[in-house]
């Protein structure tokens, strides 16, 4: 079952339009298994996944290097994969997660993504959620920003400014 996260701020209705980029490879194994792959967020190849709000460590009382350390810990416990909401393809999303030249984009829109994922057995011990991605100030934090006790999902759920557009 799919569920909305419930401590982020930030919306999206199903009408939106939704695309996911792979490389060649990927979508054929995708069609293949007829699986999505889930990375483990630890396994992400750009250092600024995840990013470390100096503000939300001065809230939980932690040094940073604890804090660090918990973030580290989320990592390895969290799957993660990305689609981005545009009405429009992206030259960005070609360039960093498909080959321009042979990759593929798939088109949708977040209520079929909810269908395929309302599809999971009953049964099956999983738990997904989805939620947009926040940009934000680094020296906000997301405790500060949403004024809710701090959830290591603020961290996987956002990123800083520069990565907006």
């Amino acid at each position: 079952m799919l569920k909305k996260h419930e401590y982020v701020g930030v919306e999206f209705s199903e009408g939106e339009t939704i695309w996911k980029y792979f490389p060649f490879p990927a979508f054929i194994a995708l069609l293949e298994t007829e699986k999505l792959y889930f990375t483990r967020a630890n396994c992400f190849a750009d250092p600024n996944e995840f990013p470390v709000f100096e503000a939300d460590a001065n809230i939980l009382q932690l040094t940073p290097e604890v804090y660090k350390e918990e973030i580290e810990r989320f990592k390895k416990e969290t799957f993660v994969n990305c689609w981005r909401l545009s009405d429009y393809e992206s030259f960005g999303m070609w360039n960093a997660y498909a080959d321009a030249a042979t990759g593929v984009a798939i088109k949708s829109d977040v209520r079929s993504i909810f269908a395929a994922f309302n599809n999971i057995p009953e049964n099956r011990d999983i738990s997904i959620t989805a939620a947009r991605v926040d940009y934000i100030d680094n020296y906000v934090g997301m405790t500060q920003k949403y004024g809710k006790p701090f959830n290591f999902y603020y961290v996987a759920l956002s990123k800083t400014k520069p990565y907006e557009k």
